[in-house]
């Protein structure tokens, strides 16, 4: 090509800028996004109210900043370019893959927490992708790479438009997205937003805590917590706590689910009616993970401060205070995830630790192992145990979380369940049959004492227009609760087991388990260990619980900040729920148990007492409020 032609070309370039040829692929690269949004919300409608200003200045933002990326990749040379193209090619896909991932799993489009939980752990990409893109689409997703290389590969000098102009048009999207990043951020929560949009936001939320603030604290290691006094006894038993990650009541027959999910599990319970207790009106104390399981192996609510959690003994200072030697953490899971392994992990932690980093194989479930593999795990940890010695161990498992584990290699008799969730279940069941077998085999059932209960509930129905992280409803807060008592230590008292069983009528929570614990391994005797359990909220369930108690959920505190919050206080029957997409609701949950008609209008003496139980909390009055807006 001669040099009249390259400045006509070059001519001819500049002038397809006005006519948005050569930023074509910027702005299609905005309109996928746009139409993953669509596709989300026809998938999992999900309420955060649309407003089409907003929601544009949402897209233009996400424009311009694609369109910087644009001019970046192209302005570069061609050893650099080609690289540059690669890894936002690359960004890109993963962008919208994640964005719909996290859209299905918690109702949000990716936020400056999660990239600060995959900045602070990489691994946990690599996880999240195994377990959420199955391997029959590796070969479709390369595909896709390969073409959105294509698409944003370098342009030859002699088709791109002049430097002069490329730099007028990288200033004005730079003012663009400046200028509208603010009033995005501003609108983006509660309003709709574009994906990308929210993306662009959270990385520079993320890189620039100085300008969008400072960062939530966070969990981290405590070895100078407070050391209870020791009680040892020749009848102390052994204890295992089994928390389930997202094990709700909506499938299982006991709480109303026509069909029995859990065969194996209602069966050891029919079979031993004297040594189960179940409870009807259990309730986690918030609708994450990073709030509930602190919380239920501290005995500290979520709403109290974070000093306090981090100064209050975990359930390992409780075990040795009891004699116990052989503390055990195993799961399938991967515990770094929001710093879990830094405060529950770390000295003064248990004697073992098994989790996903140590079991082989990749991650089929979210951030899980095969639940198979975790079982086998602490089986190997309770056989493994020295004849004679005493054992507290806590198993968190992972299937029933979402996307939820619908299959085993290690279970090839599993029939065809159609439901996932069921599916998930169906494996829980075989975990439990494990554990009494194991517990069997080493001698150890009659004197161990089973804790069954959940992080949280999930919604698997999807019942609700609002993600499962700011639901403080039925759905999500209401777990079961279950206890297998020991034949022989405290918990064998028949006044006790009497008072065990009046409270499992009544509205009792997560934040129980420890004192009730405690109390099965003889601690309470000890008035300086009775002085601790009364800095709790929690009571032990083998005293009498107060039928007109208040029970509050929360899903954010000092711990986990987020830019959508709801919490729910129980009272009675009632339920008044708060959040920031549908302001304050007010339910009977005896009258209407599947919360569809709002009371608060009808109800001022009752809207009157919650309203003062939120101004003396201080963490839920500190939450936004919105008024209450209209179902869709």
């Amino acid at each position: 090509m001669n040099e009249p032609e390259r400045a006509e070309t070059a001519s001819g370039a500049g002038t397809d800028i006005l006519r948005g040829r050569f930023l074509g692929v910027p702005l299609l690269s905005a309109l996928a996004f746009v139409a993953l949004d669509a596709a989300c919300q026809i998938a999992v409608p999900f309420r955060k109210p649309f407003e089409f200003l907003p929601y544009a200045a949402s897209v233009l933002f996400a424009a311009s900043c694609w369109t910087l990326l644009w001019l970046a990749v192209q302005s570069l040379p061609r050893a650099l370019a080609w690289p540059a193209a690669g890894l936002v090619s690359t960004g890109f896909l993963l962008t919208l893959a994640s964005s719909f991932i996290v859209s299905r799993a918690v109702g949000n489009y990716l936020t400056r927490y999660d990239l600060a939980i995959i900045a602070g752990n990489p691994g946990l990409l690599g996880d999240y992708l195994t377990s959420y893109i199955p391997w029959p689409l590796y070969l479709p997703f390369a595909g896709a790479v390969g073409l959105t290389l294509w698409l944003w590969r370098p342009r030859h000098a002699c088709v791109r438009p002049p430097a002069r102009e490329r730099l007028a048009v990288a200033a004005a999207a730079t003012a663009l997205a400046a200028g509208l990043s603010f009033p995005v951020r501003a609108h983006r929560i509660p309003l709709r937003a574009a994906p990308d949009a929210c993306a662009f936001l959270a990385a520079a939320q993320a890189s620039n805590a100085a300008l969008f603030g400072p960062a939530r604290s966070r969990l981290h290691p405590s070895p100078d917590r407070i050391a209870p006094a020791p009680v040892g006894g020749p009848d102390v038993p052994n204890v295992i706590l089994l928390i389930n990650e997202s094990w709700g009541r909506a499938r299982l027959k006991r709480f109303g689910h026509p069909e029995e999910t859990m065969p194996r599990l209602r069966a050891w319970i029919d079979a031993e009616p004297d040594r189960f207790v179940a409870f009807d009106r259990a309730y986690s104390n918030a609708p994450v993970t990073d709030l509930s399981l602190p919380s239920l192996v501290t005995g500290v609510a979520p709403w109290e401060p974070n000093e306090k959690l981090h100064r209050m003994p975990l359930f390992w200072g409780w075990a040795r205070a009891a004699g116990i030697r052989n503390c055990y953490f195993a799961s399938p899971s991967r515990a770094e995830w929001a710093g879990v392994d830094r405060f529950l992990l770390s000295a003064p932690g248990p004697d073992r630790t098994i989790t996903a980093r140590d079991i082989p194989g990749v991650a089929v479930n979210d951030l899980g192992k095969d639940e198979m593999l975790g079982v086998r795990a602490l089986e190997s940890l309770i056989e493994g145990t020295p004849p004679g010695e005493r054992f507290f161990a806590i198993y968190y498992s992972n299937a029933t979380h979402y996307p939820f584990q619908g299959s085993s290699p290690r279970l090839p008799d599993m029939p065809p369940i159609p439901h996932r969730y069921d599916r998930a279940l169906w494996i829980m069941d075989q975990v439990f049959d494990r554990i009494r077998a194991s517990l069997g085999r080493a001698g150890r059932l009659d004197d161990t004492l089973l804790v069954f209960t959940a992080d949280h509930g999930d919604f698997s129905e999807r019942r609700r227009a609002v993600a499962r992280t700011e639901n403080a409803y039925e759905d999500v807060a209401g777990i079961p609760l279950m206890l297998r008592l020991p034949k022989r230590g405290p918990s064998a008292d028949a006044s006790r087991r009497e008072r065990l069983r009046a409270n499992a009528r009544r509205n009792v929570s997560n934040l129980d388990v420890l004192p009730t614990v405690v109390e099965a391994l003889g601690l309470d005797a000890d008035p300086k260990n009775r002085a601790l359990l009364d800095e709790l909220p929690g009571r032990s369930l083998f005293q009498a619980v107060p039928e007109d108690r208040f029970l509050f959920v929360t899903s954010v505190n000092a711990v986990r900040g987020w830019d959508l919050s709801a919490f729910a206080i129980l009272w009675k029957d009632f339920r008044f729920v708060s959040s920031t997409l549908e302001g304050d609701r007010l339910f009977d949950l005896a009258a209407d148990p599947g919360e569809t008609r709002d009371l608060l209008p009808e109800r001022p003496d009752l809207a009157a007492t919650f309203s003062r139980i939120v101004a003396e909390t201080p963490n839920l009055a500190a939450q936004p409020r919105w008024p209450a807006r209209p179902a869709p």
